[in-house]
């Protein structure tokens, strides 16, 4: 079993749409595929289940089956690691 992690340096520098792109790609090879954003910031209430919004994304365009909480396990409110440091 080979995994792919994808990272950046920051917010909003494209980790979805690659995600996006290298998953539909993946499929298209008939690989076998499954999408994890281990830690979300922006959670969202899909089907009764929270899940971050990019997981939401990949599961709504590609028809996945997997479960939310497999998906998309962590859910941080933003701000929470500079409310943390703060005390």
């Amino acid at each position: 079993m080979r995994q792919l992690y994808l990272a950046a340096t920051g917010q909003n520098r494209g980790k979805t749409t690659a995600a996006l792109g290298l998953f539909d790609g993946f499929q298209r090879a008939a690989l076998k595929t499954a999408f994890m954003k281990p830690v979300g910031q922006r959670t969202v209430i899909d089907h009764g289940q929270p899940a971050d919004e990019d997981a939401v994304l990949m599961h709504e365009t590609f028809d996945l089956v997997a479960d939310y909480g497999a998906m998309s396990p962590v859910h941080i409110p933003r701000g929470f690691t500079k409310k943390y440091i703060a005390g």
